[in-house]
């Protein structure tokens, strides 16, 4: 649940609001590095669960959900639209309407890494240094170290050169 304070300042443009959401969220997140943007209309649930490295931009119109653990390297660049999830629910129940346990999974995104727009990645994925997601990936599994990937689901599409 967010609070009034987070429903304004996820609506300040620019600048100021980058750096208003930057001095507002760096205690709550469990830990945060240095240059932080979270650009307007980015939406986080549980903060305290974000482990965040240096230099770390949110894309606007993003949704991160880290109730289930989220640690994101330093020098990560996130375009507009991204999903990031860490919770999801327990279906195998009698009744849709109590499927209300959650099943937390961690995810973890490395070092350099670019998250193009409208991403998704699910829980329990690890995503590895040097690796570019492209548009509207679907990131259902691991991603190895240079790579890019893209599709739903996200596939290996060329290795990167080091």
């Amino acid at each position: 649940m967010r609070s009034y304070t987070e429903e304004i300042l996820m609506k300040i443009p620019g600048r100021l609001g980058r750096a208003l959401r930057y001095n507002y969220y760096k205690s709550k997140f469990k830990t945060c590095g240095k240059n932080i943007d979270i650009w307007d209309n980015v939406v986080l649930y549980g903060s305290d669960c974000i482990e965040i490295g240096n230099c770390v931009a949110f894309g606007r119109n993003s949704v991160i959900n880290g109730g289930g653990g989220l640690k994101l390297g330093s020098y990560i660049l996130m375009g507009p639209c991204c999903f990031i999830w860490t919770v999801n629910h327990d279906y195998n129940v009698e009744n849709m309407w109590n499927i209300r346990k959650e099943i937390k999974k961690p995810v973890i995104i490395e070092d350099n890494v670019w998250i193009s727009a409208n991403v998704k990645i699910t829980p329990g994925v690890t995503v590895g240094t040097g690796t570019v997601l492209g548009m509207g990936s679907v990131v259902t599994k691991d991603v190895p170290p240079y790579c890019v990937v893209g599709g739903n689901p996200a596939t290996i599409l060329k290795r990167i050169k080091r």
